[in-house]
């Protein structure tokens, strides 16, 4: 099964396996998450590659995943993982929640990985001074909404 292999990859990824990505790669592989949406296996592996140089250890651990039982368009698959790591030079540890979107082709390369999870409440408000600022902001809109309905 696709999705499997994709998920033994993507939980065993470190800095010096990341040239094994590209054999499970179509040639014009989509990436896209909260920050990024670019379209080549060499962008792909840099969002990685970049990760590594930024976070200590980072580790994908898969919680669930399934496959789409619709078969138009076929072969997507669903993982839903956690992201643990830490910031270098901030010892600040990481702990993302978040949904892989996984299209494959017949071949089982990956057409599309797109990421869904929350950047602001999850990293951004983790930030420091900016994460201050977003913290207050969402407290402010959260006690409004509260206030407002009854």
């Amino acid at each position: 099964m696709f999705l499997q292999k994709y998920i033994s990859a993507f939980e065993n990824i470190n800095n010096s396996n990341l040239h094994k990505f590209e054999s499970l790669l179509a040639n014009d592989v989509m990436f896209q998450d909260p920050f990024n949406n670019v379209q080549s296996p060499k962008s792909f592996i840099k969002i990685f590659s970049d990760m590594f140089e930024k976070v200590d250890n980072p580790n994908f651990k898969i919680i669930d995943y399934s496959i789409s039982e619709i078969k138009d368009p076929p072969n997507i698959g669903y993982m839903r993982w956690t992201m643990t790591g830490e910031f270098k030079n901030k010892n600040k540890n990481i702990l993302l929640n978040g949904m892989s979107e996984v299209h494959f082709d017949s071949k089982g390369r990956v057409l599309a990985h797109i990421d869904h999870w929350d950047s602001l409440t999850q990293l951004v408000s983790q930030l420091p001074y900016l994460g201050f600022l977003v913290r207050c902001i969402l407290k402010y809109i959260f006690r409004y909404d509260n206030l407002s309905n009854p």
